[in-house]
């Protein structure tokens, strides 16, 4: 596995698509297996606090899958327990192979392994089941397992 260091440059890239957040710094892990997919590990500020957050791009151009924590005030604060497990949850779908981000330009769906799934746009009864097993017409991030 190799690690690149984004610097300033590679923060400015993956900020122009997180607008409503401050990010501080980036970090790219290009993994040695061949398809497997690029993770970019970013650090954006909570509050005041620089690198209190962390938002995480898949893909040789970064998309983003998720951050962490979802909110940083003191109301939803229930502690590190749950934002580090839910981050080592992706963490292992990303490194198994088995994420995928499904999305046909108005519509999303992001599969975590066989089970979990979650989707933005609208959708029919069954339609999620059925374009995850076949997204013909669909434009699919997804790669192979790292190890």
């Amino acid at each position: 596995m190799r690690r690149l260091d984004g610097g300033v440059l590679g923060a400015r890239r993956f900020h122009a698509r997180l607008r409503a957040l401050v990010i501080s710094r980036t970090d790219r892990i290009v993994p040695l297996v061949a398809g497997a997919l690029s993770l970019t590990v970013a650090r954006s500020r909570l509050g005041d606090v620089d690198d209190a957050g962390v938002i995480l791009g898949l893909g040789d151009r970064a998309v983003c899958i998720d951050r962490f924590p979802d909110c940083g005030c003191d109301a939803c604060d229930n502690g590190s327990h749950n934002v580090l497990d839910h981050f080592d949850e992706h963490m292992v779908v990303i490194v198994s192979g088995a994420f995928r981000r499904l999305c046909d330009g108005n519509r999303t769906i992001t599969v975590f392994g066989e089970r979990e799934w979650n989707t933005s746009g609208s959708f029919d009864r069954g339609d999620v089941e059925a374009i995850i097993v076949d997204p013909l017409g669909w434009d699919e991030l997804a790669g192979a397992s790292w190890l």
